[in-house]
């Protein structure tokens, strides 16, 4: 079986969430006004030249003698259409291996369920909020709770019903029975308003037709959801009838009577009731947003706490990371001089010996020899003089700081050492052979160091 998609307005498979919204937004709105465009256009036919323009339109055969009224119900019902026509063609599908047709069928099904859904749901929430506006605009006088300790979102009742999140979930009329003071029961007339918080009871001035908080029940005068507890029970022998039985730490659980006019508001009433007590003891919405806000705070509070430890850390590991370097630099250059000398000193002992080889197996004369021997003494000064300067030096640094850690015998090593002028050569040491000038020693010395790590 083929379909023919010129059957309706648009491809409903084909429908964006976007589109499907904004669908739904045209039609719940267009659902609300058409109680008011009848009003409207019933007015307006009291004009007599409205009314004979608006009878010439509907005997116009292009207007396919239709009324104004017959032209918007006819945008609303071709909606309600489409669904039955759709599940007609539907059960009449042939069902094949390789064909879409009835997927796509199923789809366009669900989407025009879906946007009859929502719609309906618009209309409902547009009904009740503009019923919720009428309530606050013919309320005769405001309530005051005066018992409020700060503990609830509104003090007032004018507050609760215009609060930029209140929002209607049901109100009928109820029938509230109480005792006069001679003990005689009688029924009052009263409307029972809930909202998504709350739970209160209006009463009409017949004479002004406003509105005032009815607080002569047991019930308290709002009940908040939130803060007041009770149960649901239905009154055996009369199905119109339900009971409110509120408990109360601070007195006697108290009963409380209504009678309804329909099976179908007591049903009603009874959901309302049965979700609004299971939230006692939550918190609302403003109390989670606080809640969450103080636990945001206190974690970001944390984490800069820990933050600041961190740093703090990381400033003390920097701040001995530079003692340490001041300390060692100091060190450093006591044992770079040591290391220098000593292997400067190695290398010329070496370099002596392989002479002294060299000149056995070459057997060069003796002025050579001597000018070897001079130039070896001047190298040996030269070192002996820039090592001095190096002491005299790390003697003068350890003599202006004290963080070297370095002890009293170093800074006082040339002191004890004895004194030899920078043109006096020390003492020769004669070798084995008595030829004291082929090889000199040099006396090395050899500073005490403490390293102090702390």
């Amino acid at each position: 079986m083929t379909v023919n998609w010129c059957w309706f307005p648009l491809n409903l498979s084909l429908l964006t969430e976007s589109t499907m919204y904004r669908l739904i937004e045209a039609y719940g709105a267009l659902m609300f006004i058409q109680n008011s465009l009848t009003d409207s256009l019933n007015k307006l036919k009291a004009n007599r030249t409205f009314a004979e323009k608006s009878a010439a339109c509907e005997k116009d055969p292009r207007t396919k003698r239709r009324t104004i009224t017959d032209c918007y119900l006819i945008i609303i019902q071709r909606w309600t259409k489409i669904e039955t026509l759709l599940a007609g063609i539907i059960s009449d599908t042939i069902v094949q291996d390789d064909c879409t047709e009835l997927n796509d069928l199923n789809t366009s099904r669900k989407a025009a369920q879906s946007l009859l859904l929502g719609a309906q749901q618009k209309l409902t929430d547009l009904v009740h909020a503009d019923k919720l506006r009428y309530f606050a605009d013919n309320l005769k006088e405001d309530w005051v709770d005066v018992n409020s300790n700060g503990d609830v979102k509104h003090r007032t009742l004018l507050e609760w019903m215009k609060a930029p999140g209140a929002k209607l979930i049901n109100y009928d009329k109820l029938t509230i029975q109480s005792r006069k003071e001679g003990g005689k029961l009688c029924n009052i007339e009263l409307h029972g308003v809930a909202l998504k918080d709350c739970f209160f009871l209006l009463r009409q001035d017949p004479e002004t037709r406003k509105f005032s908080l009815f607080r002569e029940s047991s019930m308290p005068p709002i009940l908040i959801w939130t803060k007041h507890f009770g149960y649901f029970r239905d009154q055996a022998g009369s199905p119109l009838t339900f009971i409110i039985l509120m408990d109360s730490k601070n007195s006697a659980p108290t009963l409380t009577k209504f009678i309804c006019s329909t099976h179908d508001e007591v049903a009603r009433w009874q959901k309302i009731f049965s979700e609004g007590f299971d939230n006692f003891g939550k918190p609302e919405e403003s109390e989670m947003e606080s809640i969450l806000m103080e636990k945001n705070t206190r974690e970001l509070e944390a984490a800069e706490e820990r933050r600041k430890r961190q740093e703090e850390k990381l400033d003390l590991i920097n701040q001995l990371s530079l003692d340490i370097f001041s300390q060692w630099e100091v060190r450093n250059t006591v044992f770079r001089t040591l290391f220098v000398d000593e292997g400067l000193t190695t290398s010329a002992s070496r370099s002596n010996s392989g002479r002294s080889t060299n000149i056995r197996r070459s057997l060069t004369s003796q002025s050579d020899f001597q000018q070897q021997a001079e130039d070896e003494k001047t190298k040996v000064r030269n070192l002996h003089d820039r090592f001095m300067k190096n002491v005299m030096q790390l003697a003068n640094l350890c003599g202006e700081t004290d963080t070297t850690c370095l002890s009293r015998s170093a800074s006082d090593a040339a002191d004890r050492r004895p004194s030899y002028s920078s043109t006096t050569m020390p003492p020769p040491i004669p070798d084995g052979n008595g030829d004291s000038s082929k090889r000199h020693e040099i006396r090395k010395l050899k500073p005490i160091v403490r390293i102090d790590m702390g």
